[in-house]
This record gives structure tokens, sequence and C-alpha cells, in this order.
């Protein structure tokens, strides 16, 4: 696939375009409108660095939406946090509110509802962010198999 070929509304910041309508993807079902803006993800403290903590970003109009469907439950009604406060928890493979359970398993491909981290997660509504769009922000364990999933996942 070309680096600028369209499949979804969530883009990778560096121009790969990722997948928002296959079954398990963050924005499952969605379709683009012509005049709304990429929602983007990247990671964001660096690739093939060894670290403890991996930071991942999502910037753009569907951010809330990946927030609420890969962490779901806590904070008020919408079940998002408190903004710009740092709140732990659980980040799953998007589509289910499984509560309990890791999903267990080992191997192959990740199921919905499967436990992928326990990560720091940061809501950053816009236009108060460094974008100016709606931001989350995903601080997961720096496991190339975290990353990979989480990044897999959006």
């Amino acid at each position: 696939r070309s680096r600028h070929q369209r499949r979804g509304p969530l883009t990778a910041a560096r121009g790969v375009v990722c997948s928002a309508g296959p079954s398990g993807s963050a924005l499952d079902g969605l379709q683009p409108s012509a005049l709304e803006a990429d929602t983007i993800f990247a990671l964001s403290s660096g690739a093939g660095v060894r670290a403890g903590v991996s930071v991942i970003r999502v910037s753009g109009p569907h951010a809330k939406l990946v927030l609420q469907r890969m962490c779901p439950g806590g904070g008020g009604g919408d079940g998002l946090p408190p903004p710009r406060r740092a709140v732990l928890r659980s980040l799953r493979q998007p589509g289910s509110d499984v509560a309990g359970g890791d999903g267990g398993g080992g191997g192959g491909e990740a199921r919905e509802g499967e436990l992928i981290d326990q990560a720091l997660v940061l809501w950053l509504p816009g236009p108060r962010s460094f974008t100016g769009e709606d931001t989350v922000e995903l601080h997961t364990h720096g496991s190339p198999a975290v990353v990979s999933a989480t990044l897999e996942a959006l």
C-alpha cells in the first residue's frame, strides 16, 4: 500500500495510513467525512529505543473515541478521565467492555476485549492541547510487544 492511500479516519503520523474499518480496530465502523481532519497516532517516545515506558499519542477528532473504546470505564458518564490528569487504566483490544481477566491465551491474534497493558492515560481536550485538537496520551510499558499490540489496535 502506498504511503498516501486512505483506508480510514485513523492515520499513523509518518504518513502510513492505518485501517479503521476492519473489525476490532479502535474506530471500527466509522466512516470518514470529507470535512473532517484525520485522527493520527504515533509512538512519540522513539522507535527502537529500549525504554521502561513508551508514549503513544493520538490526536484529532476521533481521539476521544479511541480512549473510550480502548480504555473503557472510570471517569464520569462518558468514561473519560479528568482533563490533563494521568489515570491508570486497563488498555484493551477495542470493542469490548470486558471486566476482569486478561483474555488469556498467549500468542496468536488479539481478541476483542483482551488486555494489552495497564497504562497511564491522559485526556487532553482541544483547543487546550499542543496540537489544538483533542489528544490522548497512552503511557505504556516499553516492551516491544506492548507497543506493537497498542499500535495494531489503533
